[in-house]
């Protein structure tokens, strides 16, 4: 009986000696060993590595709204401006002065032309009369030489308008259709010399490089093609005798205008004058 119990004795000495030394030999490992694992530590470094990229990322568009700000700066005006005209809603599409510089006639896209009187203009509140296009706006206006009428065309309808009265209200005289040009006009001239004669000019724009002289009535009086490419702009001179126009060739052909014996049916005569830089062909 001793030497079993010898036996059982020594057994549990051996175990407890192993699971003494099993249990020393494991503890240095779960000593160096973090308490959350490995894991837990490079989620804290993720964000300490974003915090740098940010701040520079931030500092790298600094200029760029710096340079968005001195855009925005505005500029003195210039120590000859006069006056500023306010009052449109719209761009403005045409301006323009009566011969006299009583009225400055200026149309817009929000469907109006306002004539300012030019005295006013010192005033805190300008006098201005508004015509108003319904349906419609004008491209370009013009005065007739006399000053006593104003000649508007429309942009959607294509028609010439032309008004007068300007010290009371201004009043639609006449209006006919333009058709004939389907690009629009670049510019609208009033000829009218003496009280019984006067013709509404027409020049068209871009590709359509026609000149169409009209009566106020509608009636087509004269068409005369310009032969260039394209057309941009026209001019007449004081006395209604000459009209000039600019188109893309580097010359300037100038038509005289003759007044005829009928004062009803105005046409253009068809010599050309050729205007080179220096030189003048006829």
């Amino acid at each position: 009986m001793e030497p079993f119990l010898a036996v059982i004795v020594v057994v549990l000495l051996g175990v407890a000696g192993y699971l003494y030394l099993s249990r020393q030999s494991t503890a240095p490992t779960d000593a160096k060993r973090p308490p959350n694992g490995p894991t837990e530590v490079a989620k804290p470094s993720k964000p300490v590595a974003k915090k740098p990229v940010k701040h520079h990322h931030a500092h790298h568009h600094a200029p760029h709204s710096d340079a968005a700000k001195a855009k925005q700066v505005h500029l003195p005006d210039h120590a000859l401006l006069s006056h500023v005209l306010k009052g449109h809603t719209g761009p403005i599409t045409s301006a323009c002065f009566s011969p006299n510089g009583r009225f400055i006639a200026t149309a817009s896209t929000d469907r109006t032309i306002r004539l300012t009187l030019r005295e006013s203009l010192g005033s805190k509140n300008p006098t201005f009369k508004t015509i108003n296009i319904p349906y419609d706006y004008a491209t370009t206006c013009t005065f007739s030489c006399d000053g006593k009428t104003l000649g508007a065309v429309t942009a959607d309808g294509q028609a010439v308008h032309m008004y007068s009265k300007f010290k009371a209200k201004p009043e639609l005289t006449h209006t006919f259709p333009i058709h004939e040009h389907p690009q629009g006009v670049a510019s609208l001239l009033l000829n009218d010399v003496g009280d019984d004669w006067t013709t509404v000019v027409t020049v068209g724009k871009d590709d359509d490089t026609d000149i169409r002289c009209w009566a106020v009535d509608g009636t087509l009086l004269q068409s005369t093609n310009l032969n260039q490419l394209q057309a941009y702009h026209g001019v007449q001179s004081k006395d209604n005798r000459f009209i000039a126009v600019a188109s893309f060739t580097p010359e300037v052909k100038v038509q005289y205008m003759s007044k005829p014996r009928n004062p009803e049916t105005p046409k253009p005569r068809n010599p050309w004058l050729c205007v080179n830089p220096g030189y003048i062909h006829s």
